[in-house]
């Protein structure tokens, strides 16, 4: 899942390289299963929280200014959000790598191909790619 593939493209370039930067971290957070490097799991959890919060900031707007209905989109964004901060809370005393990354890896793919593939034929149909 975490390598990018034209089939998780949203048809809108600034997305499309957000998700793209995203997986990347997932990635990489999928690499510290095997070298359990742990300061580095919370450098990446602390980089998959802020960069998804300034992702879903951009892709709101992005939607709201386009007229598309985001309260789908904003829950499924405020979900996610409370979910990695009581995981970055529970990483500091336990340090479940393999559940954070099966959770990261189930929650981009089914959103992305999910709510995120929702806006793709509104957004092009309005020229934004």
């Amino acid at each position: 899942m975490e390598t990018w593939n034209d089939g998780y493209s949203v048809g809108v370039r600034e997305m499309d390289e957000q998700h793209k930067r995203l997986l990347g971290y997932i990635a990489a957070l999928g690499e510290l299963l095997v070298t359990r490097d742990y300061e580095l799991m919370h450098e990446l959890l602390a980089k998959i929280t802020d960069y998804g919060r300034r992702h879903f900031t951009a892709e709101e707007r992005l939607l709201e200014r386009h007229g598309y209905p985001v309260a789908v989109q904003r829950a499924a964004h405020e979900s996610y959000l409370e979910w990695m901060a009581e995981t970055n809370v529970r990483a500091m005393t336990e340090v479940p790598v393999a559940e954070i990354h099966a959770y990261l890896r189930q929650w981009w793919t089914t959103h992305i191909l999910g709510e995120d593939m929702g806006y793709k034929d509104f957004l092009n149909s309005r020229g934004v790619r």
